[in-house]
């Protein structure tokens, strides 16, 4: 009874299985679409196949020829339906019918073997994997002199060898163990050469209460990403062949077309001249009219005309026309007209005409036109618009935006400057926001959570430990006073306005509005000292467009009589400067009776008044 009858019977029994029973489709939707998470390395299908039925509860049903059964595969899923598992370790080239709780697993369309048909081979012959006796494809083979190529789908390959290389060829496949071969059977001889596999398979299954979700990718490998394609061999061999292969010297113009062909992307050059180059790594120089692509490592020099690309790490320097992108770190300089982009850390410089960015640390001088991004900084980012990092340790300075979590050191923005943890200044020509400051701010507008130094500015607000107050005051001008303090004790601003109390009724009332800036020195817990300066403009209720501005230093005490309130008042020193024209209008004349200084300008237009005057009230701590 051949395997064909064997699937037609199992077809008709779960069949036959469904009709009796109302929850046989529900079954199967379960059993297909539950989660599973699973690892193999190297394992055969047939293999795979049985641990999955196991730990799922389905029974597979198939021909172990036309699913290749001893094929070895793998595969890596984490919470993914089962039915798509199958598809991935089928390649999309089955389909999978489900009758009760079978599974019955059947070819799209027939697939087709292509094999390499090498011209003029010195050997040829079939890789097989030692367990299964079936044909491996994908294996590198490759010679000394640069030589290479790969297995067809049953394991078929044919190799030309050079003189240089005295009949020795090698093998690599990922997941076998390595072959070193040496040719004894003449030239144009037919070899079997047998692999080990090493095998690896965990499963685990996740059953779920309700249906499956869509499927999310775990796959978290990077992989150096480039704008031009590369060769599914030399993808091949890169996975297959981890030695270390150096030569002295590349010459390419695309990869692929180059002086070691699809073996170039496993070799490290001293030196190499490429169009688009496509190595292992560079010890030494490297120089490309378009693009350089190094899988691995640079030590030394990599230049390009329009971009490079380094998969591994940079130690030297690095520059293109248009963007450097390097998978690792970086220890030395990278220059790009547009954009440096690194991985890992970077210890040494970044320059870029719009951006930088380190996915980990920096440490040294990042500048650009417009952005700037690490992770830690310990050193200094320059940017004409903006920088961005976690943590930095020196000097962030930006034309506009400056960001960082934690900073210890500068920061420097034209508009704004933004940080958790300040231990150092921050210095804006607008905005500085801070969450706990242990330094100073000097902007525009300062905000902090809690701060140590200073706060300098037209105006600034501290969340805790800050210094924010309310007052009603009066004066020998104005009885009506309100007062607004924020900022810390020791230097804080002062916004107030102030009336006369017929305002309302008679336009020729006065009124006031300034702002100055103060401090405040605890004596005691009941007693605290002040003084400020304050600057206010006087005008009369219908506006005139003169000057009359009172300049006035203020010194006095504060009494607390509870949390929050207190009484506070002292003395004044009065400076009224106010054009001489208004000297005809005789509410403004008759501000004060009498003067310590009563001066015209030596301009002969403006008039100079001075006078000791007080001041009075009642604050609340807000």
């Amino acid at each position: 009874m051949n395997n064909s009858i064997l699937i037609y019977i199992a077809f008709v029994l779960s069949i036959l299985a469904c009709t009796q029973s109302a929850n046989c489709q529900s079954k199967q939707l379960n059993n297909l679409d539950q989660n599973i998470t699973i690892s193999a390395e190297n394992v055969t299908i047939a293999e795979l196949l049985t641990e999955i039925g196991k730990k799922a509860e389905i029974k597979f049903s198939y021909n172990p020829k036309n699913i290749h059964a001893n094929r070895r595969v793998n595969i890596d899923a984490t919470v993914e339906p089962v039915r798509e598992v199958l598809s991935k370790i089928f390649e999309g080239k089955f389909d999978f019918k489900m009758r009760g709780n079978y599974v019955i697993i059947v070819p799209y369309e027939k697939a087709e073997i292509i094999g390499n048909n090498h011209a003029n081979t010195k050997v040829s012959g079939f890789v097989i994997d030692e367990e299964t006796e079936d044909g491996i494809d994908d294996v590198s083979i490759f010679t000394s002199s640069g030589t290479s190529t790969l297995s067809d789908e049953i394991g078929a390959f044919s190799i030309k060898l050079n003189k240089e290389d005295k009949s020795v060829f090698q093998l690599r496949k990922k997941g076998f163990k390595s072959i070193y071969f040496e040719n004894t059977s003449g030239s144009k001889s037919k070899i079997n050469i047998k692999m080990s596999p090493i095998k690896r398979l965990a499963i685990y299954v996740e059953r779920p209460t309700v249906k499956a979700a869509s499927i999310v990718s775990t796959n978290s490998n990077v992989h150096l990403k480039t704008i031009f394609p590369i060769n599914k061999s030399l993808k091949a061999h890169q996975e297959n062949i981890s030695d270390s292969l150096t030569r002295p010297v590349s010459i390419s113009l695309y990869p692929g077309l180059s002086t070691y062909h699809n073996l170039s992307g496993n070799i490290e050059f001293n030196f190499a001249l490429n169009f688009v180059g496509y190595n292992r790594g560079i010890n030494g120089l490297e120089l490309g009219a378009l693009s350089n692509i190094n899988k691995e490592n640079v030590r030394g020099a990599t230049l390009a005309g329009l971009s490079s690309y380094v998969g591994g790490n940079v130690k030297g320097f690095q520059s293109s026309g248009i963007f450097n992108v390097v998978g690792g770190n970086v220890n030395g300089v990278q220059m790009a007209g547009i954009s440096n982009a690194t991985i890992g850390n970077v210890e040494g410089a970044q320059f870029a005409g719009i951006s930088n960015h380190t996915q980990k640390n920096f440490n040294g001088l990042q500048m650009s036109g417009i952005y700037n991004q690490a992770d830690t900084i310990v050193g200094s980012q320059f940017g004409g618009i903006m920088n961005l990092s976690e943590s930095t340790n020196g000097l962030q300075a930006a034309g506009i935006l400056n960001v960082t979590s934690k900073l210890e050191g500068l920061q420097l923005a034209g508009i704004v400057n933004m940080s958790s943890e300040v231990d150092g200044a921050q210095i804006a020509g607008i905005l500085n926001i801070g969450g706990n400051v242990k330094g100073s701010q000097i902007g525009l507008f300062n905000v902090a959570d809690s701060i140590s130094g200073l706060p300098i500015g037209l105006f600034s607000f501290v969340k805790k430990d800050g210094y924010m107050k309310v007052g009603l005051y009066t004066d020998e001008l104005f009885p009506v006073n309100l007062m607004f303090r924020t900022g810390v004790k020791k230097f804080h601003n002062i916004i107030f306005a102030g009336a006369d109390t017929d305002i309302i009724n008679n336009e020729n009332s006065f009124y006031t509005f300034g702002y100055g800036v103060g401090s405040t020195f605890d004596l005691t817990k009941l007693f605290a000292i002040d003084f400020d300066v304050t600057g206010q403009y006087i005008t009369k209720q219908v506006f005139t467009n003169t000057e009359s501005i009172l300049l006035k230093p203020y010194l006095g005490l504060e009494l607390n009589i509870s949390k929050s309130i207190s009484f506070a008042g002292g003395a004044t020193f009065n400076a009224y400067y106010f054009d001489q024209a208004l000297l005809a209008d005789e509410d403004f004349n008759g501000l004060r009776s009498s003067y310590l200084f009563d001066d015209i300008t030596d301009n002969g237009n403006n008039v100079w008044r001075g006078w000791i005057g007080f001041r009075g009230g009642i604050r609340y701590s807000l």
